[in-house]
């Protein structure tokens, strides 16, 4: 089944699938606290901020990290445990610790934290190999700068009232 089958059958509202891809970051942050994810984000200010500022901005981004998410090969199960998640939970009042969660989302989706990664193939003097993994893992900054130029680039006209998440 493909995420987009998923959403047509399930026929969920823009709030679930915001509060959907809330869950999923909880899941693969093991319950990072909005404010130690705040600081991550901190050079993504004006992203979380125009994500908070359009209902349908956040949306879209929510859509485009459990769509990236469903990918993984525990994908599909992880994104329905959230969709299941969110229709069974009170909406969270805070727009802006959704709008954090989502940036946060669509940075682990598309980075995994993961800056460089390396195998070395040793050999040694006995005639064996010994094999070496390295992986350098980074803060958000660096990628974030271009979701953050993305977003600030198709910020969308604010629906009347404001966001409602």
């Amino acid at each position: 089944m493909t995420f987009a089958r998923f959403l047509a059958d399930g026929d969920y509202d823009g709030e679930t699938v915001v509060q959907a891809c809330r869950y999923l970051v909880a899941i693969q942050s093991d319950d990072l606290p909005t404010d130690e994810m705040r600081r991550e984000l901190a050079d993504a200010d004006s992203a979380v901020d125009a994500l908070s500022a359009d209902a349908v901005l956040l949306e879209q981004a929510a859509l485009a990290t459990l769509s990236m998410a469903w990918q993984g090969d525990e994908g599909p199960a992880v994104v329905k445990g959230a969709f299941d998640a969110a229709r069974g939970k009170l909406p969270v009042i805070e727009v802006g610790i959704v709008a954090t969660a989502v940036m946060y989302g669509l940075y682990l989706v598309i980075t995994k934290g993961v800056r460089s990664e390396r195998t070395v193939v040793e050999k040694r003097a006995d005639g064996s190999t010994v094999e070496r993994r390295a992986v350098e893992y980074f803060g958000p900054a660096g990628p974030l700068r271009a979701i953050t130029g993305i977003v600030n680039q198709n910020q969308g006209p604010q629906q009347p009232g404001g966001p409602v998440v």
